[in-house]
């Protein structure tokens, strides 16, 4: 696997989503706590979320910003994909850049296979607009084997098509800061999009 620059490789090290690229390797040490590892006592994003959800929508984008709630919930189903995401949607966070139906499926559809347990504990819609929709979560992901869990925090950026309401970009940004971008960061990320993620998780047929 290509070597990953700073700042990205902290952002590879810590979170749960990371266990797609060594599904087979799990290594405790790997998922040792950093500053992106959200303290549930102290949290920076979704504040008060457990109760007070934030901007009131409109019933049709409260139903989509739902459905991508139960995909981080790895509850992963085909018909929540047809539904809401268009045909070439890009789905990116600091590991992946998945291109297309094929590829972000594959990222979704590796989310149950890693992680045995993911809940909601808070979110919070802070953007509402025609074209976007963005909220903030707080997630607890159980890690597998130690079974031990670990909060998570991001800014979840979505950019809709105006005619089809349907999902033409979605950004998970870890602890709500910008996505790396540069040189072999992207390529990295381009890979697994692209060829690692896609060669491990088997999508099912509809």
């Amino acid at each position: 696997m290509l070597s990953v620059a700073r700042p990205a490789r902290t952002l590879l090290s810590h979170h749960p989503r990371t266990l797609l690229l060594r599904p087979t390797a799990y290594t405790p040490s790997r998922m040792s706590s950093t500053s992106s590892t959200a303290d549930v006592s102290n949290p920076k994003l979704a504040i008060g979320g457990e109760t007070d959800h934030g901007i009131k929508q409109e019933p049709a984008r409260a139903s989509l910003v739902q459905d991508v709630l139960l995909l981080f919930q790895a509850k992963v189903t085909n018909e929540n994909l047809q539904k809401n995401w268009d045909d070439a949607a890009v789905f990116e966070d600091p590991i992946a850049i998945a291109k297309g139906r094929e590829q972000f499926s594959a990222q979704w559809w590796g989310m149950p296979k890693a992680l045995p347990k993911s809940e909601t504990i808070a979110w919070k819609v802070t953007k509402d607009e025609p074209s976007l929709i963005e909220y903030e979560q707080r997630q607890r992901y159980t890690l597998p084997l130690i079974h031990s869990p670990k909060v998570v925090e991001s800014l979840v950026h979505i950019e809709l098509n105006p005619s089809t309401g349907k999902i033409l970009r979605l950004e998970d940004r870890w602890d709500g800061k910008p996505i790396p971008s540069g040189g072999i960061t992207k390529t990295f990320r381009e890979l697994n999009g692209k060829y690692f993620t896609p060669t491990m998780v088997s999508v099912p047929k509809e």
